[in-house]
């Protein structure tokens, strides 16, 4: 994780309103059930740029509608240990995810119970917005589309 042991505990917030972004320069962040006050107008993004999502419930299986973000950048473009990549650790509970998870390892699925899951279900609000332009670059590939509806 770096220098900083900072943590973002958002694991009591169990509603959102609005259109956000949140975006945490290093840092874990604690996430529990979370949801929008209303699924058609509201909308969730939290990015890690060098931190881990940690899954905090009460309940057996936390369900998360929002973007989830934990990707790390080295200066030096090196190898690192797993332990510092970008990722999620389940702290002995299920997820499901509507939304979508963006992670640098997925192969490592931190304390996720024996017989536990991780399901995600892609919001198709993510597919299909009500003003549809998509940009995405980098290294590999590169995308651009515009669909408007033109009258």
């Amino acid at each position: 994780m770096g220098k900083s042991a900072q943590v973002v505990d958002l694991s009591s917030v169990k509603k959102y309103r609005g259109k956000g972004k949140i975006v945490i320069g290093e840092g874990n962040c604690h996430i529990g059930n979370l949801a929008p006050v209303s699924s058609a107008d509201d909308s969730l993004g939290i990015y890690l740029m060098a931190g881990r999502f940690v899954v905090k419930s009460d309940a057996e299986t936390a369900t998360i509608h929002a973007s989830l973000i934990a990707t790390t950048c080295f200066s030096d473009n090196s190898q690192s240990s797993s332990s510092a990549e970008g990722g999620i650790e389940f702290a002995g509970k299920n997820v499901n995810i509507l939304g979508n998870l963006i992670v640098d390892n997925l192969f490592e699925m931190r304390d996720m119970p024996d017989g536990g899951h991780l399901k995600i279900v892609h919001d198709p609000a993510l597919y299909f917005p009500e003003y549809p332009v998509r940009v995405s670059v980098g290294q590999t590939r590169s995308l651009l589309a515009v669909d408007y509806n033109a009258q």
